[in-house]
């Protein structure tokens, strides 16, 4: 599995093109992926938890432990 942090095109130059473009794809992804969660699910829960109050589900104890300031944002996406 190609890691982000770690380019085998530093250590095998003809792959340097195709890794770049490969990898360049993989982030674009996996930021499209994390903005569709963030904005069907985490803050569907948001709206949830700000009009009941109610902590139902996994997903609003994480979010209330944002909101109380003992994780940040990216602990929770």
């Amino acid at each position: 599995s190609q890691s982000f942090e770690y380019n085998y095109g530093d250590f095998i130059p003809v792959l340097r093109p195709f890794l770049r473009g490969y990898l360049n794809r993989c982030q674009d992804l996996t930021t499209r992926r994390m903005k569709v969660f963030e904005d069907h699910f985490v803050q569907e829960r948001k709206n949830v938890m700000a009009q009941t109050g109610e902590i139902r589900c996994a997903m609003d104890h994480i979010l209330e432990a944002e909101r109380k300031g003992e994780i940040n944002h990216d602990n929770v996406l």
